[in-house]
């Protein structure tokens, strides 16, 4: 059952009353609820997207994938 139905069973005379803004404060917290994983999901996204764009960037500029790759290994190991 609703959290709000149990609280209004709580109560002695009130049978399952509830009040627009108890009702009004369940629908914004259901709509956070609902928003939360979308917002989280469109910044991974951002975050993902301007990954791919450094990487291709990184293969351009050094000239290829393999050029690329041996500039990383040099970096790591310092030479």
């Amino acid at each position: 059952m609703h959290k709000s139905i149990h609280r209004s069973m709580a109560r002695p005379g009130r049978g399952f009353t509830i009040s627009m803004a108890e009702l009004e404060k369940e629908a914004a917290q259901e709509k956070i609820h609902l928003d939360t994983p979308r917002i989280l999901l469109a910044l991974a996204a951002i975050v993902g997207l301007w990954g791919l764009v450094n990487l291709f960037s990184g293969i351009l500029q050094s000239g290829g994938v393999a050029e690329l790759g041996l500039e990383w290994f040099n970096a790591v190991l310092g030479m």
